[in-house]
């Protein structure tokens, strides 16, 4: 598969007053894209890439975006509209997308995601501080993102989450393995994790909860444990709470 690479010489570049390129049209690539610019590209149209794309710079496409195959950015991406990758995803900054997200693989975000409707990835995810997604959110593996999580309807990780702050769920949520959070964690509806749970803060729940009921293998009482600062609502259908009541330092959801 064939290469194609946009430096400054690129039929159909521009360069701006401010140093930052644009593409007015739609790019369509057949092959991999490596763009090698020392400022921001923009693309005015959609982009379309049938293999992989790597970028040193950030990256603004104003419609939407599908690559076959992986994709990495050096610094930040926005997309205007949607979003499509065929395997994995490396952004080294930030990334706002306004509709939705779907990837194959696993995604890595160095800073902060912001998603305006859903999002789907394969494997896991990683995210350096903090993610906001308006809709629903289901991932294959596992979750890891260093400060807080704010989603507007459901969750499902197919594997163990990590939560370094906080945790805001509008509906309900669903963990394959454990969960750590390290502040407080709110779920508007039930919670059922697949192990224990564990909430340096406060948990609230509206309606049930359930933890230790994973059927791949025998569980143990640790499995089924509830450890959290505070219980405040939920009803504990399946689980062994233990309440410390001492919060763990880190930002809260007040």
């Amino acid at each position: 598969m064939k290469t194609i690479v946009i430096d400054k010489d690129y039929k159909g570049l521009k360069q701006l007053d401010d140093g930052d390129y644009i593409i007015e049209d739609d790019l369509i690539i057949e092959g991999n894209l490596e763009v090698k610019l020392n400022n921001k590209l923009t693309i005015n149209g959609f982009n379309i890439v049938t293999g992989w794309m790597e970028a040193e710079n950030s990256i603004i496409v104003r419609k939407f975006q599908k690559i076959g195959g992986s994709q990495e950015i050096g610094r930040y991406q926005k997309i205007g509209e949607f979003q499509k990758i065929g395997s994995y995803q490396k952004i080294g900054r930030y990334q706002k997308i306004d509709e939705f997200q779907e990837i194959g693989g696993c995604q890595q975000i160095g800073e902060y995601q912001k998603i305006g409707e859903y999002q789907e990835i394969g494997r896991y995810q990683e995210i350096g501080w903090y993610q906001k997604i308006n809709w629903f959110q289901k991932i294959g593996g596992s979750q890891e993102i260093g400060r807080y999580q704010k989603i507007g309807e459901f969750q499902k990780i197919g594997r163990y989450q990590k939560i370094g702050e906080f945790q805001k769920i509008g509906r309900y949520q669903k963990i394959g393995e454990y969960q750590k959070i390290g502040s407080d964690s709110s779920v508007k509806q039930g919670r059922c994790v697949g192990l224990s749970i564990n909430i340096g803060g406060v948990m609230k729940t509206g309606l049930r909860i359930f933890a230790g009921v994973c059927n791949w293998r025998e569980i143990t009482d640790k499995d089924k444990t509830i450890t959290c600062c505070k219980k405040e609502g939920g009803e504990i259908c399946y689980g062994i709470l233990e309440e410390t009541n001492k919060q763990s330092y880190g930002a809260t959801l007040e």
